[in-house]
């Protein structure tokens, strides 16, 4: 063992102790910034042991996945139905539309608990089958918007608490052209607004897949049934929305 350990170059030593020194100085500074700036709960501000956690009260009272009320050609579209993790209103209302509008990077480990504990949910409840065995696929940002804001919203808040289930997401579908932003547009102009502005990526295929299709939040479902239109078309067998919340009920 002595002769082996003498073998290994002084550069692999002092990069497994450098590695242990950055460890240890991340552990440092993270104490240290919760030490300035405390972690809390963003819904009642009560203060919370570790960054990116909500107090139990908050998140019972906001984290309750439900089944969206769907118009016929959405139920032609989505035989699994369309899932939302909360009501758009209130905290998460809140930290979903500083994410997405201003880009506040610190709010996503709460949106990714928040997100944890509504699959979970989910999976203790009847619908738990419904979500496994399934390719998740994020609603796409046109590449000009991609670059303003830096993230795909739908693919951050999903994308990590869904691969701690097992379950992949790819980015099967693109956004064809800029469009409007949808809030503030009619049920008529929204449709307008979307039509034929997404399509299959070059090179992809969904043939026969069971297809999670998750976007942040849902209101009038324009943009979800023409995401899911362009999947069904493109050959997927069964399809089901989740979003994070949504103002239906």
């Amino acid at each position: 063992m002595t002769a082996l350990a003498s073998a290994i170059p002084c550069w692999q030593k002092d990069w497994g102790i450098g590695c242990k020194r950055r460890e240890r100085d991340g552990i440092m500074l993270e104490w240290l910034w919760n030490m300035v700036f405390p972690p809390k709960c963003p819904g009642c501000l009560h203060y919370m042991e570790k960054r990116g956690e909500w107090c139990s009260s908050c998140l019972d009272r906001l984290c309750r996945p439900h089944l969206l009320p769907l118009a016929q050609e959405m139920r032609e579209i989505f035989s699994s139905g369309v899932w939302a993790l909360g009501m758009y209103e209130q905290e998460l209302r809140s930290i979903l539309k500083q994410l997405k509008y201003r880009q506040k990077m610190g709010i996503v480990p709460y949106i990714h608990s928040f997100v944890a504990e509504g699959l979970a949910k989910s999976v203790r409840d009847r619908h738990s089958k419904a979500l496994f065995d399934r390719l998740a696929v994020p609603v796409p940002l046109h590449k000009e918007k991609l670059s303003k804001r830096g993230f795909n919203q739908s693919q951050l808040i999903f994308q990590k608490p869904l691969e701690s289930l097992g379950l992949s997401m790819e980015d099967v579908l693109l956004r064809t052209r800029a469009t409007e932003p949808q809030y503030g547009l009619g049920a008529e102009q929204r449709r307008e607004n979307l039509h034929q502005a997404f399509a299959m990526s070059e090179g992809k295929s969904v043939q026969g897949c069971r297809i999670l299709l998750v976007d942040d939040i849902m209101t009038t479902g324009t943009t979800l049934l023409e995401c899911g239109r362009v999947l069904k078309n493109a050959g997927a067998a069964d399809i089901m929305g989740l979003v994070a919340a949504s103002g239906r009920k």
